[in-house]
């Protein structure tokens, strides 16, 4: 039975995603059916790994930990539980910060050409 709150366009349930694609990090993604029923979003581009979902592991939440510090990471896993981090390809440094010395804050740098030119 339809939710009325839904209407007749079906507005309100979950779209059905095939493919995830992030054309300027030239990266593409798959949902695939787990064997549990459940789904996974799998990379196109380099075998076995994955975006965790679902109820996260301790070693998982230990590893998101140490991304915390890098907000535009993305963690990935294998079916083997390894993780991988992508990180966007630009040069980072900590700012010196005279009321906190020892801050943990990152800046990253889009812009600074001698990077783009090394990492090319």
């Amino acid at each position: 039975e339809m939710d009325p709150r839904e209407g007749a366009t079906g507005a309100g349930r979950d779209p059905h995603v095939h493919l995830v694609e992030l054309p300027r990090l030239l990266l593409s993604f798959t949902v695939k059916q787990e064997a549990d029923g459940s789904r996974g979003l799998w990379s196109l581009d380099h075998a076995e790994l994955s975006v965790p979902l679902g109820p996260p592991s301790s070693a998982r939440s230990q590893a998101a930990k140490l991304l915390e510090p890098m907000p535009h990471s993305l963690l990935l896993e294998t079916r083997n539980h390894q993780f991988f981090a992508l990180l966007p390809n630009v040069k980072a440094h900590r700012p010196h910060i005279q009321n906190d010395p020892f801050s943990t804050e990152l800046v990253l740098e889009r812009g600074n050409e001698d990077w783009w030119s090394a990492a090319k």
